[in-house]
């Protein structure tokens, strides 16, 4: 499964290629993205929260993906052949210069997000927040608590491992111990 990471990375690259450019484009095999047209509307931005990479357009419509184990995004110029089988493309999302090709993706639907914690790495971190977050958790072990994406997520994966570690160090402790 994809991380944090690996989904920053997608998004910004994603985010380089078609920020600020008109929908020219829009295909999807997925009935429930089918519904609602975005021809016409302007990418203003991908990102990512957590493990979910996120397109926003303009008239206040996102839409959010999550990879899961086997979907992944390409980017090609326009009219340039794809890599893998038509077969396995969910959605197409052109521009003038670019075709965004999310293949395999399991996960898609327009303005679903799920509950997030503070995103520990963001410009936007709200400390505050995230101990508000842990402490309302009470007695469980902290170890769970900061495992919990509702509770905090990085936007940057460090090392999954790395949190693991940590967290048992300290998996005795629980949430409604942590200092401000």
């Amino acid at each position: 499964m994809p991380e944090g990471d690996t989904i920053f990375r997608i998004a910004r690259n994603l985010n380089q290629a078609l920020a600020g450019k008109i929908v020219t484009r829009f295909e999807t095999a997925l009935p429930k993205l089918a519904r609602e047209s975005i021809r016409g509307r302007t990418i203003q931005r991908v990102r990512s929260a957590g493990k979910n990479l996120i397109i926003d357009f303009s008239g206040d419509l996102f839409l959010r993906t999550h990879l899961r184990m086997n979907g992944s995004w390409h980017l090609y110029r326009a009219g340039e052949r794809w890599r893998r089988p038509h077969d396995d493309m969910r959605i197409v999302i052109g521009t003038e210069d670019f075709e965004a090709v999310g293949f395999n993706i399991p996960v898609a639907e327009f303005n679903g997000l799920p509950s997030l914690g503070p995103d520990l790495l963001g410009d936007t971190f709200d400390r505050d927040e995230a101990v508000r977050r842990i402490r309302e958790r009470g007695g469980d072990e902290i170890a769970d608590v900061l495992l919990d994406q509702r509770v905090r997520h990085q936007s940057v994966h460090s090392s999954r491992s790395a949190d693991r570690r940590h967290a048992s160090a300290h998996r005795e402790e629980s949430a409604r111990d942590v200092a401000t």
